[in-house]
Order: structure tokens, then C-alpha cells, then sequence
């Protein structure tokens, strides 16, 4: 699974699934919901931080940076973010639905938040965050003709594998040389596995692990090894210990 922190951790259409009035209301009231997504991972980030740093369990020290990204995770920032577009209606209006809804969500994002934490949260322990699109550059020579999408992986010591990162979409319709870089590296990369698609299709796996200061050059036929993974999973389990403070802000 992807980690917590990558970027995209939901979506406008899903927060549509959990208030089917949102995306109206954000029309009328002028509020751009894909900021409202990334200040809730952002709060949900500094909450899930904050706790770590209370309760570390078994005497080791961890960060946001680590967590698995998980189902209840995932609902429980479209709650955030639903909240965040609740409370900037309100602020605007003064409508009092606006309010209660706000503090609805609130309530329920935190208790999605704190059953999760009581569950226990999978870390991993070299975590690879999602990369960014790779360099590809275009040159005298022969290379698979059309379009084609690009993206790489990250992979660390022990083998484990980043999800796929970002797609970079490129037009080579004279079938020029075609050489794509990884972007910079994270501290426990080791190494990088480029992917390749024609639009709309999911990437396949084309040639890795490579060195972090290897390039690859496209062949002129593209074949797919197999499909990309879906990112670490937890290494351990970090449970909230009974009694624990939370202190939520709101």
C-alpha cells in the first residue's frame, strides 16, 4: 500500500461518496476542495504526529513519514477535508447547517482517526514515499514510436518497493532515442524500476532495479514484465496504549 503521507491519499469524487452535497456546495461557495484535501492530510499528518511523539511504544521512535496508508485513513481524511469545507461555508454564510455539519464531521473524523489508532497503526520501517515523474528526454536515435507514459518505483535494501509514482506523458511520434532518469532520491532508496503504458493502460513493469545515477534507455519495442505493486506494508504494528491523551485540536 502507499504510505500516508504520499500525495492523492483521496480524492473530489470521494469525497463525494461520503457527502453527496459537497461538491455542490463548494461550487456555490467558491471553495477549492483540492485545497481542502491537502490542508486535512496535513492536520491528520501533524494529529498522527503528535501522538507518536507521546506514545512511541516499545521504546522506538517513528514519524508520520512511516505509516501505511490504510482504508480507515483514507475515510478518515475525506471527514477532515469535509470538515474543512464545512467551516469555510460557515465562515462565509454564517448558515447554522453549515455549522452543525462542521462539527459532525469533526466528531466523526476523530473517531475514525481514534479506532484506527487503537487497532494500531502499520509502520514501516525504511519507508520509500511515492515518487515523482521521471526525467525523460528525447534524442538522435531510434525508440518506441507514439504516445507513451512513464513512471518509476523506489526500491530499498531489503527489496521493498515504493507504489508507482507519477506519470510523465510524452508524444514521440518520430521514434527518437527515448532515455528517462529517476527524480531525487529518498534517504533509503537503493535503487529505481521504471514503468512504461500506452495512455489509459496500467503501467508495466520495464527493466529495474537500477542504480540511483543510472538512466535507462527505451528499447524500441516496449514488453511489459508485469504490473506495478502496491507499495509497502507495515513492518510493525504500533497500537495506542489505553489512556493515552489525545488532545485534538477543535
Amino acid at each position: 500500500m502507499a504510505l500516508f503521507a504520499d500525495h492523492d491519499l483521496t480524492t473530489i469524487e470521494d469525497l463525494a461518496g461520503v457527502d453527496h452535497n459537497v461538491l455542490s456546495i463548494a461550487a456555490v461557495e467558491g471553495i477549492d476542495l483540492t485545497k481542502k484535501l491537502a490542508l486535512a492530510q496535513q492536520l491528520l499528518i501533524q494529529d498522527i504526529s503528535r501522538v507518536l511523539a507521546k506514545d512511541p511504544g516499545q521504546g522506538a521512535t517513528y514519524d508520520a513519514g512511516q505509516v501505511v496508508r490504510t482504508p480507515s485513513l483514507r475515510l478518515c481524511h475525506a471527514l477532515k477535508a469535509i470538515e474543512l469545507t464545512y467551516q469555510e461555508a460557515f465562515a462565509g454564510q454564517g448558515v447554522d447547517r453549515f455549522e452543525r455539519c462542521r462539527v459532525t464531521y469533526s466528531a466523526e473524523a476523530k473517531r475514525v482517526l481514534t479506532a484506527e489508532l487503537e487497532r494500531g497503526l502499520p509502520v514501516v520501517l525504511n519507508p520509500l514515499p511515492r515518487p515523482t515523474g521521471p526525467v525523460v528526454t528525447s534524442s538522435a536515435g531510434t525508440g518506441p514510436a507514439g504516445p507513451i507514459d512513464f513512471a518509476v518505483s523506489w526500491i530499498n535494501q531489503a527489496g521493498e518497493e515504493s507504489s508507482l509514482g507519477t506519470l510523465v506523458a510524452i508524444e514521440n511520434s518520430s521514434g527518437e532515442m527515448i532515455t528517462v532518469t529517476p527524480p531525487t532520491a529518498p534517504p533509503f532508496a537503493t535503487g529505481w524500476i521504471v514503468y512504461a503504458s500506452l495512455p489509459g493502460e496500467r503501467p508495466g513493469r520495464q527493466y529495474g532495479p537500477l542504480g540511483l545515477n543510472e538512466s535507462w534507455r527505451a528499447p524500441d519495442q516496449l514488453s511489459s514484465l508485469g504490473p506495478a505493486g502496491e507499495g509497502q506494508t507495515g513492518n510493525v504494528v504500533l497500537r495506542l496504549s489505553p489512556g493515552t491523551n489525545l488532545l485534538w485540536r477543535g
